[in-house]
């Protein structure tokens, strides 16, 4: 179970939508309902160079100010961009292994010689029973949760995220969001999508979410890719135990979709900023 209640974390005190605490939650339900403590006591506990060692990996870019319990919730100085995302989150339907993303793999003379092609070279992120796993809590947010815009007519997994205005004089009062994220996938293809403005200000403020129009256009982005694809399942990992485990996720997400929906995505949050 992970600490959910208001903390104050050396300074840095973060909350969840609508100042609403349960004291406890499962790390499935954390992410179900986007709640914001439970991200950042659990990167308290296993440390900021853990967390941040675990993000390169994939590629993520960190600046010399990451280093602080906010990149929890997203909360870094540049960000990454879309590609980086969908690249990054391209580990977790592939068990734990990420390729690099290309927008060209390989050319080709008139005579079909091999001018160039890239060489794949595997990145091991994290084990495959790990990251099989997160497919199963982040397919719970497509499912019922603040992702339940983004569902397509196949297995579909995927996260939210909403990023706060800046904390500047000029946005004193100001509701809105800076930047609105939906990054999901199938078994075939990873999409990442960002809503928002190159340069916000008072006048140019998001009026929505990451569950709301980033879901959407990843719905009918995805629709249109796999509409001549045969639907099929995720990988699993070698002998998978995720079978008598199914009754139970499928027990909690009937639960959590019988609770009034105060979904957290609704309210911006410390998140992502998009890489300028």
């Amino acid at each position: 179970m992970l600490i959910d209640k208001k903390m104050d974390f050396n300074g840095y005190t973060p909350k969840n939508y609508n100042d609403s605490y349960q004291r406890s939650i499962t790390l499935y339900d954390a992410l179900f309902h986007s709640v914001n403590v439970p991200a950042v006591a659990l990167l308290h506990e296993i440390g900021i160079d853990t967390g941040i060692g675990f993000l390169e990996k994939p590629g993520i870019p960190m600046h010399q100010d990451d280093r602080n319990l906010s990149i929890a919730l997203g909360g870094f100085t540049e960000g990454g961009s879309p590609l980086e995302m969908a690249q990054a989150f391209s580990m977790f339907p592939n068990l734990g292994s990420m390729n690099q993303a290309h927008a060209i793999t390989k050319i080709t003379s008139g005579t079909a010689n091999v001018l160039l092609e890239v060489a794949e070279e595997a990145v091991e992120v994290m084990k495959p029973e790990n990251a099989y796993t997160m497919t199963q809590m982040l397919m719970g947010v497509v499912q019922g949760g603040t992702g339940r815009n983004a569902a397509l007519d196949r297995p579909t997994a995927g996260k939210t995220g909403t990023t706060q205005l800046p904390s500047t004089e000029d946005f004193q009062g100001v509701k809105g969001a800076n930047d609105a994220w939906f990054v999901g996938y199938t078994s075939e293809l990873v999409t990442a999508v960002w809503v928002g403005y190159d340069k916000s200000d008072p006048k140019h403020v998001m009026e929505s979410s990451g569950g709301s129009h980033p879901a959407k256009i990843f719905q009918t982005i995805m629709s249109k890719s796999l509409q001549n694809t045969v639907v099929s399942s995720f990988l699993e990992p070698k002998n998978s135990k995720d079978e008598g485990k199914k009754d139970e996720r499928e027990k909690r997400q009937e639960v959590n979709e019988n609770k009034p929906d105060k979904d957290n995505d609704d309210k911006p949050g410390k998140g992502n900023s998009k890489k300028k």
